[in-house]
């Protein structure tokens, strides 16, 4: 009996998803609309691919990009929903830059009231999205980064202490990178110590634990990822999140707890969240106006310019955004899971193509001996490093933490010169990791070669993503930059490294969709320089 009812619903099943897909063939054939020809029988085979879990996140954007080989952009007929996918760069230009009002908002559900974790700077949409973004912009300026640089090399020190106290023993290097990342966040965002590398040897750290667990995909997170994605209304009807509750409480508590020490005390901290409280006390005495931070972009330096330019803040929905302990809890934790998987899985991809190509271990360690020979570390003086800086955007290039962009039409466009219309409503996707190794925009994609940034304007504008571009790219971009920048310099003033025997080679990546990381792990042998 269990046999027979089991079939019976695999066979329903399976009709109810054919009838719902072959509904979708012919959805960009009605449209006259170029798009990937497939079949119901194609889709079956990624619906049990997503399912399975048998292919990583690179893998299926590389399967999407080939679909429209030779095609400048094309409808792609979905698991859940049809999307247009771009390939073109000067389209990619014109969606990010010089069109971005017809492609502002991103396609992820924001519930400020049932998941107040949603209202943050990456999710929000519109006008709201704008006047919060402008508001943010001078917390990543060129000043704000320069005072947080002790805080990093602090945190760096850490781990390269820990390192010399595991003498003769391999590590395996997302984990030590994740560490230093949190260790950098927790100091950054909350003014906290947490010495997560500690968590390497068994000490235990909710801060480490519960930021983890936003990335850890067990069987249930994966259900509910599931859920999501095919029955979004469903999902938020009954009011099911990716993150657990117990997570989000500990960061709404933990944000709590900061902001009322600071206020019974009167003590203040130079951190991410004492920014944000300034910019919260702000907006009581100005009703929220943005015209106060626009006042504050007149102090920046010309490498600022980007955080501010095609801000338009004149709608009157823009002009005013009032900052909320809401806001404040959302923004400090967005920090922290937006940036702590994207920067870690940098470090270790920077670390494996450096270990893999002694030429540009050496060539680097030899600009760091240079630079410091006689000065101390400095922000001025990683800043001055331009093989070292080659050398980062390079691995950002060949192996992007995100490897797809979205971003949803929010008024009907035309492609310039044809007739094709990309609808209101419309999801685009960007296949960033697919951009980034053709040969068409980087010859010889598989190589490892730091000098195609010698001269970083000459790249041509819409192939390189990693950020993204234009007024929605990653406002913590810079930051990210350096915390990469001065790991790599602590570690390769002391050590020189090469691939352990325990790391599997070639490598092969993890079949998971929040994050890349390689099976088996990343094992590096640390010899200390003389």
């Amino acid at each position: 009996m269990y046999i027979f009812v089991t079939a019976f619903l695999g066979a329903v099943i399976l009709l109810l998803f054919y009838l719902k897909t072959s509904q979708k063939l012919n959805y960009f054939q009605e449209r006259n609309f170029p798009y990937a020809k497939t079949s119901v029988h194609e889709l079956l085979r990624k619906m049990v691919e997503f399912v399975l879990r048998l292919k990583s996140i690179d893998a299926v954007v590389q399967d999407i990009y080939d679909s429209g080989a030779g095609m400048k952009y094309f409808g792609q007929i979905g698991l859940h929903k049809n999307e247009i996918v771009i390939r073109d760069p000067d389209i990619i230009y014109n969606i990010m830059i010089k069109d971005f009002s017809y492609f502002m908002d991103r396609p992820f559900p924001v519930d400020e009231k049932n998941d107040p974790l949603s209202a943050h700077l990456f999710s929000l949409k519109g006008d709201r999205w704008r006047g919060l973004r402008y508001k943010l912009a001078p917390t990543f300026t060129t000043g704000k980064l320069r005072s947080m640089f002790k805080q990093l090399t602090e945190s760096s020190d850490s781990i390269t202490n820990y390192i010399s106290s595991k003498p003769n023993t391999c590590l395996e290097v997302k984990q030590l990178s994740y560490c230093y990342i949190l260790d950098v966040i927790a100091s950054v965002a909350f003014g906290m110590k947490v010495e997560a590398h500690k968590y390497l040897d068994g000490e235990k750290s909710e801060f480490v634990e519960m930021s983890l667990r936003f990335f850890r995909m067990n069987n249930m997170r994966y259900f509910k990822f599931f859920m999501i994605t095919f029955f979004k209304s469903f999902s938020k009807f009954i009011g099911l999140t990716l993150t657990e509750d117990d997570v989000k409480a500990f960061f709404f508590d933990l944000v709590k707890n900061i902001i009322k020490y600071r206020e019974e005390t009167g003590t203040k901290s130079n951190d991410f969240l004492q920014l944000l409280i300034n910019m919260k006390e702000q907006d009581e005495e100005n009703g929220g106006r943005v015209e106060e931070a626009r006042k504050e972009m007149m102090k920046h330096e010309e490498e600022d310019k980007e955080l501010f330019e095609n801000l338009d803040t004149s709608k009157k929905g823009a002009q005013h955004f009032k900052i909320t302990d809401t806001h404040l809890a959302a923004n400090t934790f967005v920090f922290i899971s937006g940036g702590s998987e994207s920067t870690s899985t940098a470090l270790t991809f920077a670390l494996l193509e450096i270990a893999c190509n002694p030429p540009v271990q050496q060539r680097m360690q030899e600009e760091i001996d240079s630079v410091l020979m006689d000065q101390e570390l400095s922000f001025s003086a990683v800043n001055s490093m331009t093989y070292l800086n080659q050398v980062v955007l390079e691995v950002f290039r060949k192996h992007p933490p995100i490897a797809l962009l979205n971003r949803l039409c929010v008024q009907d466009y035309k492609i310039p010169d044809t007739d094709h219309v990309i609808r209101k409503g419309d999801e685009i996707i960007l296949p960033v990791s697919s951009i980034h190794n053709d040969p068409e925009n980087f010859p010889n994609p598989e190589v490892f070669d730091p000098d195609r940034f010698l001269y970083p304007d000459s790249i041509r504008k819409g192939t390189y993503l990693p950020f993204g571009m234009g007024p929605r790219f990653c406002i913590a971009m810079r930051f990210a930059i350096l915390s990469v920048k001065v790991l790599l310099v602590k570690i390769f003033m002391a050590y020189s490294i090469k691939i352990s025997p325990k790391t599997i080679m070639p490598i092969k990546m993890k079949t998971e969709f929040f994050t890349k990381g390689i099976q088996g792990g990343l094992w590096i042998d640390f010899e200390a320089r003389n």
